[in-house]
């Protein structure tokens, strides 16, 4: 997809936990973005696509590299590669 910005930026993100990877059918989501789109635009890009995912986004976290990010965090080229959805975990 051809961004607004001039560039596309082809986001490869992990999903880290059997839960998320279950929901999507898959370990590893391949989503095209603007360059330098945000997480929220990548957030939005995954609603679109549907699926059992979608329900467990509000509660995912996403990391990019090793740093938890918010939702105005900028997806760098570099690290468009390196990006997490991380639910939440319970444990005992």
């Amino acid at each position: 997809m051809k961004g607004a910005r001039g560039g596309s930026n082809g986001c490869d993100g992990r999903l880290s936990r059997a839960s998320t990877r279950r929901e999507a059918g898959t370990a590893t989501i391949v989503v095209e973005l603007p360059e330098d789109a945000t997480v929220s635009e990548l957030l939005v890009a995954l609603t679109k696509r549907g699926g059992g995912l979608v329900a467990l986004l509000p509660a995912c976290a996403v990391a990019i590299g090793d740093r938890i990010v918010g939702p105005g965090e900028t997806i760098s080229a570099e690290l468009a590669h390196d990006v997490a959805l991380l639910p939440p975990v319970a444990g005992g």
